[in-house]
């Protein structure tokens, strides 16, 4: 495990995230109890990449201290990468969730 691993598993679980909770804005209308679903599924991703964000803000700190407070580039650069798209991607996702699940 490794900052290329947070990252790409991260980034993985977002996108998964905001497809389902398309897919249950989009569905709606035709089939509530799969709408329900897909929001279900959404819910969970985004509580999979929360979990990994902050697993990977511990390991960020560890290998600071490791490095004594300046990481190695390709670290910093997925870091950098990461932190930047996590809280709008997350801020994102929340919207759409809170349509379908009135604020959940």
């Amino acid at each position: 495990m490794d900052s290329e691993y947070f990252k790409e598993q991260i980034l993985d679980e977002l996108e998964g995230a905001k497809d389902y909770i398309k897919k249950s804005i989009e569905i709606k209308a035709m089939n509530e109890q799969w709408s329900e679903k897909y929001a279900e599924m959404s819910v969970q991703e985004t509580g999979h990449a929360k979990n990994l964000y902050d697993m990977f803000k511990e390991y960020i700190s560890i290998q600071k201290k490791a490095y004594d407070g300046v990481l190695p580039s390709y670290i910093q650069k997925n870091w950098d990468c990461v932190s930047g798209c996590y809280e709008k991607c997350m801020s994102d996702i929340k919207e759409l969730q809170s349509i379908m699940l009135g604020g959940e």
